[in-house]
């Protein structure tokens, strides 16, 4: 991604920047966002610890319901640079490819594309395509796509 228009920020501690937002919490490190004509990139990571005991019942991994957390975790960052919005999903696919260990960082990336803005009761909101993919060592543990809708708070 990369144009003269884009809008960059860069969290250096994505846990405090989520504090308040809804929970589970599993991001972790630092996060980068970039904006442009393409779309929104997000890079950051995620941390499923085992001292959740819906992780720790497991022993092994983490659900891909906890990698679905840590991708709203994401939405949520992505949104809050947009503006004051709610966060709703259309349409969810989960693609578990690997196990997910817990206690490890893993990597994620968010891509936000096909954003089209539009109105509900004099409220804005924007439909989107989200793709995530959380990796470890370069490969693919998860594949997540949502269908996407942001209101305007």
């Amino acid at each position: 991604m990369g144009s003269c228009t884009d809008k960059m920020h860069k969290v250096e501690d994505i846990r405090a920047f989520i504090k308040g937002f809804p929970r589970p919490h599993y991001l972790t490190g630092n996060a980068d966002y970039v904006e442009n004509d393409e779309g929104i990139l997000l890079r950051t990571s995620a941390i499923f610890p085992s001292s959740d005991p819906s992780i720790g019942d497991r022993k092994d991994h983490a659900n891909v319901s906890h990698c679905l957390f840590g991708l709203w975790n994401a939405t949520h960052v992505i949104a809050s640079f947009r503006g004051n919005y709610r966060t709703l999903a259309r349409k969810v696919e989960i693609e578990a490819l690997r196990i997910t260990p817990p206690d490890t960082p893993i990597d994620l990336s968010v891509r936000v594309s096909n954003i089209q803005h539009g109105k509900h009761k004099d409220k804005e909101t924007i439909s989107c395509d989200v793709n995530a993919e959380y990796s470890l060592d370069r490969k693919v543990l998860e594949k997540i796509y949502v269908q996407g809708y942001l209101i305007e708070k």
